[in-house]
């Protein structure tokens, strides 16, 4: 037994370095597969984690778009109110189904209506029509660019509402895991609110923020339709009622209109890519009030003169008017009115289709041959249409303004901005 331990350590003294570096090698490897499995366990979890934030963001999102989709639809009523009102095409209608009654019976208790009718009175037939013409186009034209403002102008208020409601859940859910993970609570923790974070908005500053849809709602659309109207009356005015138009004199008139308006040389073009939209479209005067007057809209909005703008709703307002101001942003309303007023064309062509030489088997109207009509017969059609943008469930403009694929990447872009 002795020769054997003797024999052990002499083969111990004589290959010492040799087992203490295979020892070293056996060792090392088994702290570094220890080492790769914790960091494997490790980055496991942080993937999984990963992953169910960015399903948690993208279901958040995605109700974000359709809260976008439901506050600009009951929007709508109160537009239509608004722009009938004020161009009323149905009043001057009636005035010349009675041209020969010079004593119309109006039933309104609209004191507004009865002026317009006494008004009305005193024009000729032929001052009625070329009113009505003028009316007719003007408020179709401009109800394309309002539902589009207003759609927009929702898509970037939620989206942003949406943004900073996420990041500060995002913080509380944090603070809460360290208060569950640490058994005592520092000085700083123990007086954490959410409310004072640098992201959190109150339920009361959301709505001081939604509330500024007033501006565009019942004054900004206003002056774009005066605007409409004063290209209107340049492109349609010299135009003669018992004169014939095609669909693509109507196509050509009313991107001459759209050109004037947004400042551009060239008819707006069909395509999606971003170097082909108009970048230049300047619209903010149009949907969001002077920042000298935030304070009267929202007084005028809450009711209550002594309301101020605090330091997070005027930054919530900045934000905004630089989005507003931005060329990204130009782009995507070019974008979505090119949509739109392609939309409108195809309400409008099955007026000037000519049944008589299309294919009688087809329903489809899209490349049915067209004919010339007289532009008298255009404006009951022009009139009617009007509805056409602002019923429907769903609202076919709301869908492609929903669908519209610019749109879409810039609220994306909106709501994750987490950097800012």
């Amino acid at each position: 037994m002795s020769n054997l331990m003797e024999s052990v350590k002499d083969f111990v003294q004589k290959n010492r370095k040799k087992i203490f570096i295979t020892s070293g090698i056996f060792g090392g490897v088994y702290l570094i597969g220890r080492f790769a499995k914790g960091k494997l366990k490790e980055l496991q979890e942080t993937m999984a984690l990963d992953q169910i934030t960015r399903e948690n963001i993208k279901k958040r999102y995605q109700r974000n778009q359709f809260d976008c989709l439901t506050t600009t639809a009951n929007f709508l009523p109160i537009l239509l109110e608004e722009i009938s009102a004020a161009y009323n095409v149905e009043i001057i209608t009636t005035r010349l189904q009675h041209t020969k009654n010079t004593n119309i019976r109006n039933n309104s208790e609209d004191q507004e209506d009865t002026e317009r009718l006494q008004a009305l009175e005193k024009k000729t037939k032929r001052e009625l029509w070329e009113e009505l013409k003028i009316m007719s186009f003007t408020r179709l034209i401009a109800s394309v660019y309002i539902i589009n403002l207003i759609a927009l102008l929702t898509y970037l208020q939620i989206n942003l509402i949406g943004r900073y409601v996420y990041i500060d859940s995002v913080i509380t859910l944090n603070h809460n895991k360290n208060d569950t993970d640490s058994t005592t609570k520092s000085t700083k923790e123990k007086e954490f609110n959410p409310t004072e974070t640098s992201q959190g908005l109150s339920t009361e500053i959301q709505a001081k923020y939604l509330a500024f849809s007033y501006y565009l709602i019942h004054v900004g659309w206003k002056e774009l339709a005066e605007r409409v109207k004063e290209e209107t009356e340049k492109e349609i005015g010299p135009l003669l009622l018992n004169g014939k138009i095609t669909f693509e004199n109507l196509v050509e008139i009313v991107n001459k209109i759209r050109m004037n308006i947004e400042g551009t040389s060239e008819i707006p073009s069909k395509s999606r890519k971003y170097k082909d939209l108009n970048k230049n479209l300047y619209m903010t005067n149009y949907i969001i009030n002077d920042e000298k007057i935030d304070n009267k809209i929202l007084a005028t909005v809450t009711n209550d003169d002594k309301v101020v703008i605090d330091e997070k709703l005027k930054n919530l307002l900045n934000e905004t008017r630089d989005i507003l101001e931005s060329k990204d942003f130009s782009a995507v309303l070019s974008s979505c009115l090119n949509d739109s007023f392609d939309s409108l064309f195809m309400i409008l062509k099955p007026t000037f289709v000519d049944t008589q030489n299309m294919d009688t088997e087809s329903a489809d109207t899209t490349n049915a041959p067209t004919k010339e009509i007289l532009l008298a017969q255009m404006l009951p059609f022009i009139t009617k249409s009007l509805y056409s943008v602002f019923y429907g469930v769903p609202n076919p403009f709301l869908e492609i303004i929903k669908d519209n694929m610019m749109q879409q990447r810039f609220s994306a872009i909106i709501y994750s901005s987490f950097e800012n």
